[in-house]
């Protein structure tokens, strides 16, 4: 009996061990203490060195009145901006914002969803838009009229994002964004080692199951 109960633990715990690592947990924080320094960890993707670059310099809102949130939707690693982005009548302002967005080893990003609330002013020249650029690859956007937009790319293990909130009033009215999400598919490759324990894991399993053959015969 004693040795069943070790060889079933032994087995159980490698397999269990094998499959660790794979539980995501969402992550929230500031703009500020993500130029700091902090990181998002969500799924398989972590957001890191993050910037931020308001045009007319310390227009609001201020880094620490933006909040920054991964999640998981629908399959999709998310993150979501939420700040009071806009721009009076007659006045216009350019925010920059900078990020990296790392796979987990043995993963790769494929792909980039932009979606948003942008309302332009009304009169004159009057814009609401969020354009961006990973890496080398064309920029793409979404405005008022269009709020959502997609991208593709061939696999990458790292990207490079730039997204520019451009927020121009028109003569009677005030643009803005009150939110805006990007979601990243990826592609998930079983690391080498997590195969090993996974194999050590079922090995130990079966090596149990002859062993108690063994036993009932005898």
């Amino acid at each position: 009996m004693t040795r069943r109960f070790v060889f079933f633990t032994l087995a159980a715990g490698l397999l269990a061990l094998s499959l660790g690592g794979t539980e995501s947990r969402a992550g929230s924080a500031t703009l500020d203490q993500l130029i700091g320094g902090a990181t998002l960890t969500e799924g398989d993707l972590t957001f890191s060195n993050f910037s931020y670059t308001p045009t007319p310099t310390g227009s609001p809102p201020i880094a620490s009145a933006v909040d920054v949130t991964a999640s998981l939707v629908g399959g999709l690693v998310q993150l979501e901006f939420d700040g009071g982005f806009h721009a009076l009548a007659n006045t216009t302002v350019d925010y920059l914002i900078k990020y990296e967005v790392t796979a987990a080893p043995g993963d790769s990003i494929t792909d980039a969803h932009l979606f948003g609330n942008p309302l332009a002013g009304s009169g004159g020249m009057a814009a609401a838009t969020v354009t961006e650029t990973i890496n080398a690859l064309p920029v793409f956007g979404i405005d008022s009229a269009t709020p959502s937009a997609s991208v593709t790319f061939a696999p990458q293990s790292t990207i490079f994002v730039t997204k520019d909130i451009l927020m121009v009033g028109g003569t009677t009215g005030t643009s803005s964004l009150s939110f805006v999400q990007q979601s990243y598919s990826t592609t998930a490759i079983p690391e080498p080692a997590s195969m090993a324990l996974l194999g050590i894991g079922l090995s130990g399993l079966f090596t149990l199951r002859r062993f108690f053959k063994r036993t009932s015969v005898a």
